[in-house]
């Protein structure tokens, strides 16, 4: 430890693992929907805006895959659940209502399995602000304009009340 802090070289007994470095920037994803519109915004704060559009698209990829991938799955199942009943039925009535259930879980299949978006569209491409939103440039100027003015008022307020405290004294 002594030769890296002399070389300046960080000595640390935490263990980096992958999970909690996607864990961390997972928690920085903003969600926000609009209540009329009912349309879906996912938002990242960050350093590098480029990455932070690669990170976000990448995020709503592997989310509409897994939701996809769960449908087939699902779909899949029920395919064969209802295979399994038409063999076995015999009544006219419910072999036609399972046949109808049938061609309408392939028909969900056939929607999970095309390459369009699944679960979620993009409405427009992924895009970043022309400026940093953190720090507020205009925030700062102005609690800096009034903590001057105030420290500036404290200062001439105590100055003349001391002057005023040396004439009396004198």
């Amino acid at each position: 430890k002594l030769i890296k802090s002399f070389l300046r070289i960080p000595s640390h007994n935490k263990k980096v693992d992958l999970l909690s470095i996607i864990e961390e920037k997972l928690s920085n994803i903003e969600l926000s929907t609009e209540q009329i519109s009912n349309i879906t915004t996912l938002s990242v704060s960050t350093e590098n805006p480029e990455k932070g559009i690669e990170f976000l698209t990448t995020v709503h990829n592997v989310a509409d895959n897994l939701l996809r991938k769960s449908s087939i799955d699902r779909t899949n199942q029920y395919i064969n659940f209802l295979n399994k009943q038409l063999s076995f039925t015999t009544k006219q009535d419910q072999r036609l209502s399972l046949i109808s259930t049938l061609a309408e879980q392939q028909r969900n299949k056939m929607i999970a399995s095309s390459d369009m978006a699944f679960a979620a569209e993009l409405y427009g491409d992924p895009y970043h602000s022309v400026s940093p939103t953190k720090p507020r440039i205009r925030n700062i100027i102005l609690y800096s304009l009034m903590l001057g003015f105030l420290l500036g008022l404290a200062f001439s307020i105590s100055k003349y009340f001391l002057r005023s405290i040396k004439v009396n004294v004198d």
